[in-house]
């Protein structure tokens, strides 16, 4: 059986391992499920998640425009923990992807039928 400390160590690695490939909404979303679970195994563990290191790790998953916004969002809270940064990177995301829907439909125009020929 493998002990706690490489159970920790396995989890660290595959945080390690995540990088984002392009800077795709549904990749963001992807990677963030998959960071929060290896957050929250990692607390469930005892792991102490709540330094600078792991914020900037967690971070650097995400493309930098990404990061600017939890960023800037980060210097309000009156408290900041993981958790708090996790749910900042949720918000960033699920804003994104409301615009992006929001432009999708926007670019959908409504057709009418007029005709011209009309003497």
């Amino acid at each position: 059986m493998e002990t706690l400390k490489e159970l920790i160590l396995q989890l660290l690695e595959k945080l390690d391992k995540i990088s984002f490939r392009s800077p795709a909404l549904h990749e963001q979303r992807t990677i963030l499920e998959h960071v929060q679970a290896i957050m929250f195994q990692l607390i469930d563990k005892g792991e102490n998640v709540d330094n600078q290191y792991m914020y900037r790790k967690v971070l650097s998953k995400f493309p930098s425009d990404t990061q600017r916004k939890v960023l800037a969002k980060k210097r309000t809270a009156v408290f900041f923990d993981m958790q708090t940064l996790l749910q900042l990177l949720d918000e960033a995301i699920s804003n994104e992807e409301l615009i992006s829907r929001y432009m999708t439909n926007a670019r959908t125009p409504n057709t009418i039928s007029i005709d011209v020929n009309v003497v």
